[in-house]
Protein backbone atom coordinates (compact mmCIF):
# COMPACT_ATOMS: atom_id res chain seq x y z
CA UNK A 1 0.00 0.00 0.00
CA UNK A 2 1.15 3.14 -0.79
CA UNK A 3 2.74 5.20 1.76
CA UNK A 4 0.22 8.60 1.27
CA UNK A 5 -2.54 6.38 1.41
CA UNK A 6 -1.66 4.26 4.54
CA UNK A 7 -1.42 8.00 6.32
CA UNK A 8 -4.83 9.28 5.05
CA UNK A 9 -6.37 5.97 6.01
CA UNK A 10 -5.01 6.61 10.03
CA UNK A 11 -5.66 10.02 9.85
CA UNK A 12 -9.48 9.22 8.90
CA UNK A 13 -10.04 6.60 11.60
CA UNK A 14 -8.46 8.90 14.15
CA UNK A 15 -10.95 11.98 13.00
CA UNK A 16 -13.51 9.38 12.94
CA UNK A 17 -12.67 8.03 16.90
CA UNK A 18 -12.87 11.58 17.58
CA UNK A 19 -15.66 11.93 15.81
CA UNK A 20 -17.49 9.11 17.65
CA UNK A 21 -17.02 10.24 20.75
CA UNK A 22 -18.75 13.32 20.32
CA UNK A 23 -21.74 12.50 17.86
CA UNK A 24 -22.28 9.11 20.69
CA UNK A 25 -22.02 12.33 23.57
CA UNK A 26 -24.40 14.25 21.38
CA UNK A 27 -26.76 11.21 21.21
CA UNK A 28 -26.41 10.80 25.08
CA UNK A 29 -27.41 14.49 25.38
CA UNK A 30 -30.11 14.67 22.97
CA UNK A 31 -31.99 11.37 23.77
CA UNK A 32 -30.74 10.73 27.50
CA UNK A 33 -31.23 7.08 26.12
CA UNK A 34 -27.35 4.94 26.27
CA UNK A 35 -29.34 2.08 24.81
CA UNK A 36 -29.68 4.24 21.99
CA UNK A 37 -26.18 6.16 22.42
CA UNK A 38 -23.84 3.31 22.70
CA UNK A 39 -24.11 1.39 20.27
CA UNK A 40 -23.81 4.40 17.96
CA UNK A 41 -20.32 5.37 19.61
CA UNK A 42 -19.27 1.64 19.34
CA UNK A 43 -20.35 1.43 15.30
CA UNK A 44 -18.11 4.51 15.03
CA UNK A 45 -15.32 3.06 16.83
CA UNK A 46 -15.19 -0.06 14.93
CA UNK A 47 -15.53 2.21 11.57
CA UNK A 48 -12.49 3.64 13.00
CA UNK A 49 -10.82 0.50 13.62
CA UNK A 50 -11.74 -1.82 10.37
CA UNK A 51 -10.09 1.60 8.84
CA UNK A 52 -7.08 1.91 10.36
CA UNK A 53 -7.03 -2.47 10.47
CA UNK A 54 -7.14 -1.73 6.82
CA UNK A 55 -3.33 -0.04 6.54
CA UNK A 56 -1.86 -2.55 9.26
CA UNK A 57 -2.64 -5.96 9.16
CA UNK A 58 -0.88 -6.85 13.21
CA UNK A 59 -2.05 -9.14 15.39
CA UNK A 60 -2.48 -6.58 17.72
CA UNK A 61 -4.86 -4.67 15.23
CA UNK A 62 -6.91 -7.62 14.44
CA UNK A 63 -7.44 -7.78 18.47
CA UNK A 64 -8.44 -4.57 18.86
CA UNK A 65 -10.94 -4.83 16.32
CA UNK A 66 -12.03 -8.04 17.28
CA UNK A 67 -12.48 -6.59 21.12
CA UNK A 68 -14.56 -3.81 19.77
CA UNK A 69 -16.85 -5.97 18.18
CA UNK A 70 -16.95 -7.87 21.27
CA UNK A 71 -17.73 -5.08 23.76
CA UNK A 72 -20.67 -4.03 21.23
CA UNK A 73 -22.29 -6.92 21.32
CA UNK A 74 -21.72 -7.40 25.16
CA UNK A 75 -23.19 -3.80 25.65
CA UNK A 76 -25.82 -3.91 23.57
CA UNK A 77 -27.14 -7.25 25.02
CA UNK A 78 -27.00 -5.94 28.45
CA UNK A 79 -28.72 -2.66 27.90
CA UNK A 80 -31.46 -3.99 26.03
CA UNK A 81 -31.90 -6.78 28.35
CA UNK A 82 -32.36 -4.14 31.06
CA UNK A 83 -34.58 -1.65 29.25
CA UNK A 84 -36.76 -4.50 28.36
CA UNK A 85 -36.72 -6.04 31.98
CA UNK A 86 -37.62 -2.01 33.02
CA UNK A 87 -40.36 -1.57 30.63
CA UNK A 88 -42.00 -4.93 31.23
CA UNK A 89 -41.51 -3.89 35.21
CA UNK A 90 -39.60 -6.70 36.32
CA UNK A 91 -36.11 -4.25 36.54
CA UNK A 92 -34.61 -4.07 39.78
CA UNK A 93 -36.05 -3.15 42.45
Amino acid sequence: MNLQVAAALTDAASVLAVAAVVVGGAVLVRTRSLTTALPITLDLLLAAGLLRLSTVTTWSAIATAAIIVLIRRVASTGLHTADAARTSGRGPS
